[in-house]
């Protein structure tokens, strides 16, 4: 599974659940009860789920996981362990694996140069990643229905045959 459709399924979830979730995805382990409870508040409060998963994929127990990675053959792969495969990658493999991993589709002609630049540039591929995960188009992929979604992971499929 795309990392999208890993957070999609998550997010489909009530509040907490959904918090369990992205601890197992993103940082390889559950979430403590009293982790679930602060994160589900700020959830209840307002908080978008999409900076809600920004902020675990930027902290400093994320960055340490993507950059030590350690992968089980007797789970499925994690979101956390198809990050530190995607941060390990050259520049111009990850900006492709970043598109297809998020968005479901190939780099576009405009978005691909770019992303390159600022990588070149000395940005973090982690703020890329909050790039994505802001744009307009994530969030439609991030809170669409089933349906919908599986619609956009089949045309993508098909679009490769």
């Amino acid at each position: 599974m795309k990392v999208i459709q890993l957070l999609h399924q998550a997010n489909q979830l009530n509040d907490e659940p959904f918090v369990c979730s992205l601890y197992a995805q993103l940082l390889n382990r559950a979430a403590d009860k009293s982790e679930i409870a602060a994160q589900a508040a700020y959830l209840r409060s307002g908080m978008p789920r999409t900076e809600l998963i920004i902020g675990i994929l930027n902290s400093d127990e994320a960055i340490q996981i993507y950059a030590a990675p350690s992968f089980s053959e007797e789970r499925q792969p994690t979101v956390a362990d198809k990050m530190s495969r995607l941060l390990a990658m050259n520049h111009e493999d990850m900006v492709h694996n970043f598109y297809t991993e998020l968005l479901c589709r190939y780099p576009d002609a405009h978005g691909y140069p770019a992303f390159l630049r600022l990588l070149n540039e000395g940005h973090s591929p982690l703020s890329l990643v909050n790039l994505i995960l802001r744009s307009d188009e994530w969030n439609v992929l991030f809170h669409a229905d089933r349906y919908y979604f599986a619609r956009k992971i089949l045309a993508e499929f098909y679009s490769r045959l």
